[in-house]
């Protein structure tokens, strides 16, 4: 008889993040899958170790009732002990439940009954560094020299893509490896089962994915390219779980001592900081891109809406000759809709969601209407007041249907479109807009953040690029405002012969900042001061529930739990913890919420700062979401 360990493969709360255990008469073969009975129902459970029971009476003995396994329903392995290590790492770092995160890389699970993994021992290569490369550009040739280097050795090569539109720019620049190169999607399918397979044989060579690609069961991988490495789309945004797809690779590269290559075309902060450390090395032909925003293309233009409207006169000047020229224009404007709010001049009544504490933004549709983006409600656009029966209703701000009426009524012989999610609804009608704009069949694109992927695929600069309103870009407060504001003003610079910023003040302060030749190190010295990452690790703690009081008092009581614990076990200079506060909607679909954050200072000795963090973080309820290294506060 032998006694069982298993992780079962369903959704549980973070506190019932352990092993199970249960007896086999059969020995069980670690990471093979079973059929277990859990509470009241049944589920599929990974199995991690399997131990020979030498007496029975211990099994009576015990303080708790060990059951039989129900079913072997794969006595082989199922996954390899890499992905195995690198899902224990992804539920360590990020504090996920082992069993939500199986349930979330093993699926669908009827796959999986017939597969069979080799767990060969993974041999390290100790001929190169693990220390990451990291190269300004798509430098191809660079990058095909290391494939073909790697596949020399019957390595495989992992390139992992923030979106679809990163992954098949790559692959038409990667003509020649075609028949080499898997592109892992389409997981249901039993096609794709049988090239997982092949990855697991060494069959397949070179791996093309997104965020799952990294937990193929790979057999001999010597190189991983991250393309973009920046990106947000390396993030899980799944309710149940969260983790960086590249953080994960990093830590794959440094345990396997598997060669890494980060691409970017303009340098974060923490990369910055990493090359100063000496944390990332160059290649030898590599040079550091001088990334200094070209000022002879940025031209800030001083606004004001109530007289300019949308557009200021000097910029439709310029906007009018360029379209004479048959010139191609484009609009960066990150807000969907007509107008953010509908105010009363009278009053000063806000329009506002009932489900949420939002201003609810102005449609206009064929029927015009206000439409809440965080529950979805919409109703009928008022043309009264309901306070005060006031007919003056105020538009506030522009979102990007203002915007398109404004070309439509000044410049209506030029199609103009918008490029946003209210107007397209899968990759298959952006491909077509931003096709037609290339062709010429468009010359004005309003357009939304959603753009950003395809500027790779844009060989021809943009004669003109305008952002209507640089305050609209800083509505929402972020740690990270001015790294991204610069950063959108560099990639716009490097994309257009012109880029025109609208904005209420030029001679502002700050925004010398940006031209700076020490932005970096500023800004690094900010955040050092202030305890934010890099130099610290950001732990979002949220509160919700459908009543106000409740949420002030649990989110009162975590706090507590929080602030005593810290105290404990770290010094007062190497933690930051917020009160509860009230996020910018405080209130969603009719659930309040209340947020604390919590900031650790990064310790040489990483592995005991995250066993501190998670001996606190466990003392915390299930029912609160906690997010480790989130994309964004508020």
């Amino acid at each position: 008889m032998f006694l069982v360990s298993v992780i079962p493969i369903t959704y549980l709360p973070r506190s019932q993040n352990k092993p199970l255990s249960y007896f086999s008469l059969k020995k069980l073969a670690p990471l093979s899958l079973v059929f277990v009975s859990f509470g009241n129902r049944k589920t599929e459970a990974l199995v991690i170790k399997c131990e020979e029971i030498k007496s029975k009476i211990a099994i009576k003995k015990a303080e708790f009732q060990i059951k039989p396994i129900e079913k072997i329903i794969n006595p082989n392995p199922i996954i390899t002990p890499q992905q195995w290590e690198l899902l224990k790492m992804a539920s360590i770092w990020y504090y996920n439940p082992l069993s939500s995160l199986l349930k979330n890389i093993i699926s669908p699970i009827q796959l999986f009954e017939n597969l069979s993994i080799k767990t060969q021992e993974i041999k390290i290569n100790n001929e190169v560094s693990s220390k990451p490369k990291i190269i300004l550009t798509d430098d191809f040739d660079y990058l095909k020299n290391r494939v073909k280097e790697t596949l020399n050795k019957s390595q495989q090569v992992l390139f992992l893509f923030p979106n679809q539109i990163k992954l098949e720019f790559y692959y038409q620049n990667f003509s020649e490896f075609h028949d080499q190169i898997f592109i892992f999607e389409k997981k249901g399918s039993k096609k794709f089962f049988k090239n997982y397979q092949k990855i697991n044989t060494n069959e397949i060579k070179i791996i093309f994915g997104k965020q799952s690609a990294l937990f193929a069961p790979f057999n001999n991988l010597g190189l991983i390219i991250i393309v973009d490495e920046d990106n947000d789309g390396f993030e899980t945004f799944e309710t149940k779980i969260h983790y960086n797809v590249k953080k994960l690779a990093l830590f794959l590269s440094e345990k396997y001592n598997i060669e890494i290559i980060l691409i970017t075309s303009i340098l974060s902060l923490e990369a910055f900081l990493n090359i100063q450390n000496k944390k990332y090395i160059t290649p030898p032909s590599f040079k550091l891109l001088n990334d200094k925003i070209n000022l002879s293309h940025i031209q800030f233009q001083d606004f004001h809406a109530k007289k300019d409207g949308v557009i200021h006169s000097e910029t439709k000047n310029t906007i009018e000759r360029i379209l004479k020229n048959n010139g191609k224009i484009l609009i960066y404007n990150n807000r969907r809709g007509h107008s953010p709010a509908l105010v009363c001049e009278e009053c000063g009544f806000i329009f506002q969601c009932p489900n949420c504490d939002a201003a609810m933004v102005y449609h206009q549709n064929e029927q015009p209407a206000l439409i809440c983006h965080h529950c979805g409600f919409q109703k009928e656009a008022p043309d009264i007041c309901p306070q005060c029966q006031s007919h003056l209703i105020q538009f506030i701000g522009f979102g990007n249907q203002k915007i398109y009426d404004y070309f439509k009524k000044f410049f209506p012989n030029y199609k103009t479109a918008v490029f946003d999610s209210d107007h397209l609804k899968n990759l298959r009608q952006e491909k077509d807009l931003f096709q037609k704009f290339i062709n010429g069949e468009v010359s004005v694109l309003i357009v939304t953040e959603l753009f950003s992927k395809f500027f790779d695929l844009m060989e021809k600069r943009v004669d003109l690029i305008v952002i209507p309103s640089l305050e609209q870009l800083l509505v929402v407060p972020s740690f990270k405002t001015e790294e991204r504001i610069r950063k959108n003003l560099l990639l716009f610079s490097q994309k257009t012969q012109q880029l025109i910023v609208q904005t209420f003040d030029r001679n502002k302060s700050w925004l010398k900042d940006f031209f700076n030749e020490k932005f970096y190190e500023k800004q690094l010295e900010i955040r050092k001061m202030t305890l934010y990452p890099p130099y610290a690790q950001l732990i979002k703690i949220q509160i919700s529930n459908k009543n106000p009081q409740k949420t002030i008092k649990i989110a009162d009581y975590c706090y507590n739990l929080l602030h005593k614990n810290s105290q404990k076990l770290f010094t007062e200079k190497d933690y930051v913890l917020s009160k509860p506060i009230s996020p910018l909607i405080s209130r969603v679909n009719n659930l309040y919420f209340k947020e604390i954050y919590w900031r650790l200072k990064i310790e040489e000795n990483i592995n005991l700062l995250i066993q501190k963090r998670n001996k606190i973080l466990s003392l915390l309820p299930d029912e609160i979401t906690i997010e480790i290294d989130p994309v964004d506060i508020f």
